[in-house]
């Protein structure tokens, strides 16, 4: 069953708040860690970081969290990956420079969202990726490929990543927009009916959205194995945020992992 109304109506007020966590420096993160206990509060090890872009921002976050995500495009003609969120503005920053700063422990864990990940070509980034797992000796059972191309994963599964389809974020939108009462129009139906039955036949280990769609995922999408989910204006250091997520992981055992914003300095 879908979320009720008043808890979707709740989560939105949440997320467009002005976020008073924005830039803050290492010291006022530690700061508010000290005072809000987070690393005691139930489940902290599913609690991972949203777009951590920058080596300094990995550097202030990875202390305290058990995985962060990082937007990263596949430049082919250099064989690299350009953590970047857009694929027309190209970081010179690279991911192996931010696995140069990222600290192994036990139950850490990365999330890379590849912007450009297609079918053409997924040989070629799952080779490069193989490489910068022997290089820096990763587990794979502990990296999430993210893609918006559900075909362009397979491979990665069957490799033993944590492989999961980025869904289709104007589609869920347009869903959530519709409203519930009279139910979906026959264009939307079919489409949703269409986008489940892709999701039943494909090898993947999840699928991931905005937390805003968790209530559209589990009414219209019903084979979705796990279900990750991102809030980039929740932080699990505000106590009324944590409300929210810890109810969604409640109400929603499919849940397996949460992105947090939590903005800091050097955030982008």
């Amino acid at each position: 069953m879908p979320v009720s109304k008043s808890f979707l109506f709740l989560l939105v007020l949440m997320m467009v708040q002005i976020n008073v966590l924005d830039g803050r420096s290492r010291e006022d993160f530690n700061r508010d860690l000290r005072e809000e206990k987070l690393m005691y509060y139930d489940n902290s090890d599913k609690i991972w970081v949203h777009r951590v872009n920058s080596v300094e921002r990995l550097k202030i976050l990875q202390p305290y969290y058990d995985g962060f995500e990082v937007d990263l495009v596949y430049v082919e003609k250099d064989d690299v990956f350009s953590v970047s969120h857009s694929t027309r503005k190209l970081s010179k920053l690279t991911l192996e420079k931010i696995l140069e700063t990222y600290v192994k422990r036990p139950g850490s864990g990365i999330w890379l969202d590849i912007k450009n990940l297609r079918v053409s070509n997924a040989d070629r980034i799952f080779e490069r990726l193989e490489h910068l797992v022997s290089e820096f000796n990763l587990k794979r059972d502990r990296i999430v490929v993210e893609s918006s191309d559900i075909k362009s994963l397979s491979k990665f599964t069957k490799a033993g990543y944590v492989t999961s389809y980025y869904l289709p974020s104007r589609l869920l939108r347009e869903v959530l927009d519709s409203g519930e009462e009279k139910g979906l129009e026959k264009r939307l139906a079919e489409r949703m009916e269409t986008l489940n039955r892709n999701i039943k036949n494909s090898d993947i280990n999840a699928v991931s959205c905005d937390c805003r769609y968790i209530g559209i995922v589990k009414e219209y999408l019903p084979y979705s194995p796990a279900i990750f989910l991102w809030g980039p204006r929740l932080s699990y250091l505000n106590k009324e945020h944590r409300k929210i997520i810890s109810k969604i992981f409640e109400d929603h055992p499919e849940v397996k992992l949460f992105l947090v914003g939590d903005r800091t300095q050097f955030y982008r």
